[in-house]
């Protein structure tokens, strides 16, 4: 069985990015989604957010939000989760205005790095611009992906140097917890890789943004919109 193997290290910045976050939408769920076997009788919220890596010469974009026309998205969503399962985007518009958002020009961004929820977008519209990652790969000196497993078999862990450690960002957990109290993300597809990615997360990790956790301005030290979370285990 192939076990997450991340590249990075404790403490090891060779190439210090800043990260930031912008909400790209939001979905009520079932709590057995998020967490394994429990959360019965409660739904949760999911918030997801593209986040935005950059020093002087790189800016990357991890996820880009929703495609302009949501209907097909929520009417698949609904065959599941009823009425309340609806997917709102948010008020900034476009795909384009996410980086905006954050003061960004579209043109200036170098890199997206997509996880598997815009396959659609992968293979149909940008298929001329894809570059197909490795197990372990490099998108630029400091910025690495290793597969992880867990919630899909495309799913991967970002690993970011950033001046306060490695921070890393995945869609294998939806909220902090999956991490830092090992609690297993319940749409996965695999409980041994969503482990073995969580340990390798706590032991290389100084900062964990967890993309989809509603709390993330909240559990970030500095700006609201400030990406770098500290794991309080």
């Amino acid at each position: 069985m192939k076990t997450t193997q991340l590249m990075g290290r404790p403490g090891r910045v060779d190439h210090a990015f800043s990260t930031r976050a912008n909400e790209v939408g939001r979905i009520e769920v079932p709590g057995p989604q998020v967490f394994w076997m429990s959360e019965w009788d409660r739904w949760l919220t999911l918030v997801f957010h593209a986040l935005l890596v950059e020093d002087d010469g790189i800016k990357a974009l991890i996820d880009t939000g929703p495609p302009d026309d949501i209907a097909p998205l929520n009417s698949h969503v609904r065959t599941m989760l009823g009425s309340r399962g609806t997917f709102c985007p948010p008020e900034v518009g476009s795909v384009a205005d996410q980086p905006r958002a954050l003061g960004v020009s579209p043109d200036t961004i170098t890199h997206v790095t997509l996880t598997p929820k815009v396959l659609h977008y992968l293979m149909i519209d940008a298929w001329d611009r894809v570059r197909l990652l490795e197990d372990e790969d490099q998108i630029a000196p400091g910025l690495q992906t290793s597969w992880a497993g867990t919630h899909h078999r495309a799913t991967i862990v970002i690993e970011i140097d950033t001046d306060e450690g490695v921070a890393i960002a995945s869609d294998a957990c939806f909220y902090l917890e999956s991490i830092t109290e090992n609690r297993l993300l319940g749409i996965n597809e695999s409980m041994a890789q969503g482990h073995a990615c969580y340990e390798c997360v706590r032991a290389t990790a100084a900062h964990i943004p967890p993309l989809a956790d509603p709390r993330l301005p909240e559990l970030s030290p500095g700006s609201p919109h400030e990406a770098h979370v500290r794991d309080e285990r």
